[in-house]
């Protein structure tokens, strides 16, 4: 939103707290612990990113996907669903961020039902009654 210009934030410079503004005249607080309430003050009112920290997090980013991706390719190879889902908990819960991708099971066609009676008659049986 905010890169679409359809919100905007100042920050507050006598509480610290970060006012988002909408354009219905609406506004919300950032929450305490979000990036953006750490990243900017009143004194600073830009986000203190570099290129370093860009990267950093972008590899961050790509390890924990590699890392996920992995837990489902060991998945595909021993269809062992509980261990699939905490490894993907336990990665989540490692790098505090949330893995798109769930495991399941592949679809096995069930098999058709048992006529009771035969669609048609058996000649063989046919022959064993004569």
């Amino acid at each position: 939103m905010k890169t679409d210009r359809r919100a905007f934030y100042i920050p507050d410079p006598l509480t610290g707290d970060v006012i988002w503004l909408f354009a219905d005249g609406s506004y919300v607080l950032a929450a305490q612990d979000s990036l953006l309430h750490d990243q900017i003050t009143p004194y600073n009112p830009r986000w203190q990113s570099n290129m370093s920290s860009v990267r950093k997090n972008r590899a961050r980013a790509a390890e924990f996907f590699a890392k996920g991706h992995a837990i489902l390719d060991a998945f595909d190879r021993d269809l062992d669903l509980d261990q699939a889902n905490a490894a993907i908990d336990d990665l989540e819960q490692e790098y505090g961020m949330k893995f798109g991708f769930t495991p399941e099971m592949p679809y096995v066609e069930p098999l058709p039902q048992e006529p009771v009676e035969a669609p048609f008659p058996d000649p063989k049986e046919e022959a064993y009654r004569r």
